[in-house]
């Protein structure tokens, strides 16, 4: 029963080495991380930090399990950047597609080519006619008539996907349903129809 009652004691002092919120949100660090992020982020990520170090020091019952090679403040404090740092970067990262899938939808489609990210980009620059038609000056629709036409595309744009489903006919393979003649409705390779 002694153990046990040495070992509480044990973890409620290292518990206090643990410092306080306001102790942390006090100090030089924590202003420039509120003036980069904002109070109640860094507020949140602080105690988040302080939190896990509470669970360390219960779970090994002593102070070492915060950084013993500086002071907790600024052990702390850098888990708190860290994290911060963390949950606003991007989780986009440019990738290498070698999935043989051109159009991959985990990986972000296909590329964008120059010229419609340099349009984009130029567009997103300042304000834009999102729904307002300039010729009249009332509200126009977000959808607009492309401003080139399908002749000006390159020859794979000019590419129409078949209509409707795609069914066992439609993909040349054979169906058990068809009828004998219709062989006249099976598609002639390329140099046939030429």
């Amino acid at each position: 029963m002694e153990t046990a009652s040495r070992a509480t004691r044990a973890r409620h002092s290292a518990l206090r080495t643990v410092p306080a919120v306001e102790r942390l949100i006090a100090l030089p660090a924590a202003r420039a991380l509120v003036e980069r992020y904002s109070r109640p982020a860094v507020l949140a990520a602080i105690r988040t930090e302080l939190q896990a170090a509470r669970e360390a020091v219960l779970a090994t019952g002593a102070g070492e399990a915060l950084d013993a090679e500086r002071h907790p403040a600024d052990a702390l404090l850098d888990g708190a950047a860290a994290r911060l740092r963390e949950e606003r970067s991007s989780k986009l990262r440019r990738t290498i597609n070698a999935t043989g899938i051109v159009l991959h939808t985990n990986l972000g489609r296909a590329p964008v080519a120059e010229p419609a990210l340099a349009a984009v980009a130029e567009v997103a620059r300042g304000y834009a006619n999102l729904e307002l038609d300039l010729a009249s000056g009332r509200r126009g629709s977000r959808t607009p008539a492309p401003p080139v036409s399908p002749s000006s595309l390159p020859a794979a744009g000019r590419l129409r996907a078949p209509s409707g489903p795609r069914t066992s006919e439609s993909a040349g393979r054979s169906s058990p349903r068809k009828s004998r003649d219709s062989s006249a409705n099976q598609s002639l390779p390329a140099s046939a129809g030429r």
